[in-house]
């Protein structure tokens, strides 16, 4: 069974996905640290354009991941903020 706080937190990341300027934002990282990355893990297949090398789910989880991470830290951020006031 999860925590509620973790569960409260999860939660919270759902206005930072409603607000289009925080969407935006969280999308920019993706795509700037998901690319450098996938070109750091899969250098060789990419500049290469050896397709059929890469590992695909790799390659998602690497824009996935840096989303998330943004999206969870800008709705913890804001979280504490309320808190303090």
């Amino acid at each position: 069974m999860m925590n509620k706080t973790i569960i409260n937190k999860l939660k919270s990341c759902g206005p930072q996905l409603k607000n289009k300027i925080n969407l935006k934002a969280h999308l920019r990282i993706m795509v700037v640290v998901g690319t450098l990355l996938n070109l750091i893990n899969q250098y060789d297949f990419i500049v290469t354009f050896n397709w059929e090398g890469i590992n695909q789910v790799k390659f998602l989880i690497t824009y996935l991941v840096p989303f998330s991470v943004s999206v969870y830290s800008a709705a913890t951020v804001k979280r504490g903020k309320k808190e303090e006031e």
